[in-house]
């Protein structure tokens, strides 16, 4: 399973970036530790399981957030294309609520 998304704020990366990192805390707080900014604060890379994704953020505000992942064994046993997406947009919703 492939999936990939653009999602377009208002806000600064920085904030963005705090957004995202503070929703994964809360929401799924064993994958903190999995997803990793490099030094630029711009890009997050993570793998656990036979998932992996890339969040890329560009813009200084508005700041574009592409997402992609994948999704393989054995990870795609243990969960469908279908809630994949249903997660995803839930997360983008609420990122949108909290970070215009």
């Amino acid at each position: 399973m492939r999936f990939s998304e653009r999602i377009q704020f208002e806000s600064g990366p920085t904030a963005v970036r705090r957004a995202i990192s503070g929703y994964v805390a809360r929401r799924f707080p064993r994958a903190s530790d999995v997803i990793q900014w490099d030094p630029s604060g711009r890009r997050a890379t993570g793998s656990k399981m036979g998932a992996s994704g890339t969040l890329m953020l560009s813009g200084t505000g508005p700041t574009t957030l592409e997402i992609s992942a994948v999704v393989g064994l054995p990870a795609s046993l243990l969960i469908t294309k279908a809630k994949v997406r249903k997660y995803l947009r839930e997360a983008i919703t609420d990122l949108k609520k909290t970070t215009p």
